[in-house]
């Protein structure tokens, strides 16, 4: 048992190189594609920032027509109720 054991550490320690290598390829790849991650987003952001702040320079603002009659006629009424109270 004792050489199984002396057997299995020598393995380990013949291929720790190769183990270490993958750990470090691991966290080398992790760290890119988080980075990419966080450019992507912070390029979304301004492009979005981007976009809103052009459309607001341009200054095309559609005016909509409001037919603010029914509200006249209902304050007219209100007026005339609290009046005769």
């Amino acid at each position: 048992m004792s050489q199984q054991k002396v057997d299995l550490h020598k393995q380990e320690k013949k291929n720790m190189k190769g183990a270490v290598k993958k750990r470090k390829l691991a966290n080398v790849l992790w760290a890119v594609v988080f980075i990419a991650v966080i450019a992507l987003v912070a390029f979304w952001i301004g492009f979005s920032a981007y976009r809103s702040y052009q459309a607001s320079k341009a200054g095309t603002v559609e005016q909509v027509p409001v037919d603010v009659s029914p509200l006249d006629d209902f304050n007219t009424q209100l007026g005339t109720e609290y009046a005769a109270d």
